[in-house]
């Protein structure tokens, strides 16, 4: 949105994720969803401050596609649903 790249080179999304994992391990169920609100609360402020012009801009993915600014909006979505779906079933509740 501020025309800055977005590219990191040599970006590795499995080496990120596992290390995101590895990083989390020591914490409790709760304190994972605790973690989960306090970053939709900032994708929430994220989401409110797009300008209409912004929607259809496009960068790059470190998932090695293009996306645009309301395509990452989506992405977003789909993991919080996906990461909270791993979360119940790790608890049986899902």
């Amino acid at each position: 949105m501020r025309g800055e790249p977005t590219e990191v080179p040599d970006f590795d999304l499995d080496a990120y994720n596992n290390r995101s994992v590895e990083q989390r391990q020591h914490m409790s169920p709760e304190e994972l969803l605790v973690e989960l609100d306090e970053a939709r609360a900032l994708t929430a402020q994220l989401l409110a401050a797009v300008r209409p012009e912004d929607w259809e801009k496009r960068g790059p993915h470190p998932g090695g596609f293009e996306v645009t600014v309301e395509g990452i909006f989506k992405v977003i979505a789909l993991h919080e649903r996906r990461h909270l779906k791993d979360i119940q079933k790790a608890l049986g509740a899902g």
